[in-house]
């Protein structure tokens, strides 16, 4: 049985028992998921001040704190612009801890997500897709991915160079992959297949991330 963490930041997250490891550090899951993924979405926005369209791709929906960081992030945008969400997920977690307080708002599309695969939210049109990894290519023209598997120690079949080269024919021009790994293995897989590669600095115990950029 999954087993209930309290993160230092007062949002709730799990222990994975099937997988050995957190689902989210110490610090806590939706920190976390500001530091990584909210900040990779800034590093996007930088590069494409006004965009027609931003697909916003997941992979590890999990807990859904991933969702609720890009579904606030794309919220900041326009109606014009057009705007959607894709999540993949192997299994619902044995549990589903309440979102923090200022995004509880989404817990229900969170649960909607997970029984209706497909909600719409504020204009942003979000859809959730559940297997193995071998589904994740029904995503194209992706934006943004968040790189949320469990560690290379413990899900390896998600961490290799295969498996990227696929992912970098999904991406748009200065598209970006970004993930909480900084090991130098995962990184040299990624350049490995074309995509530039740069350190993603956080504050906290995790110095760094990787953000990878698809730069024709």
């Amino acid at each position: 049985m999954d087993k209930l963490v309290l993160g230092k930041d007062g949002s709730w997250s799990l222990f994975s028992q099937r997988w050995g490891e957190g689902y989210h550090s110490r610090i806590g899951a939706y920190t976390e998921t500001q530091m990584i993924y909210g900040r990779a979405c800034i590093e996007w926005m930088q590069k494409h001040p006004n965009p027609k369209s931003v697909h916003v791709v997941e992979l590890g929906f999990g807990l859904g704190y991933g969702f609720a960081v890009a579904n606030q992030f794309m919220n900041s945008f326009s109606p014009s612009v057009l705007r959607s969400y894709t999540g993949y997920e192997l299994k619902k977690p044995q549990m589903m801890p309440p979102l923090p307080q200022f995004i509880g708002w989404l817990t229900a599309y969170r649960s909607q997500l997970y029984q209706d695969h497909a909600v719409s939210i504020r204009g942003v049109s979000n859809r959730l897709i559940m297997g193995d990894i071998n589904c994740m290519w029904d995503s194209q023209n992706v934006d943004i991915l968040f790189w949320d598997a469990f560690s290379p120690r413990r899900a390896p079949e998600c961490w290799n160079s295969d498996l990227f080269a696929r992912v970098f024919q999904c991406m748009n021009q200065n598209a970006c992959l970004v993930t909480f790994s900084a090991s130098k293995k995962i990184r040299h897989s990624l350049e490995s297949v074309g995509f530039v590669v740069d350190a993603l600095p956080l504050a906290g115990p995790k110095r760094e991330g990787t953000l990878a950029w698809r730069s024709d």
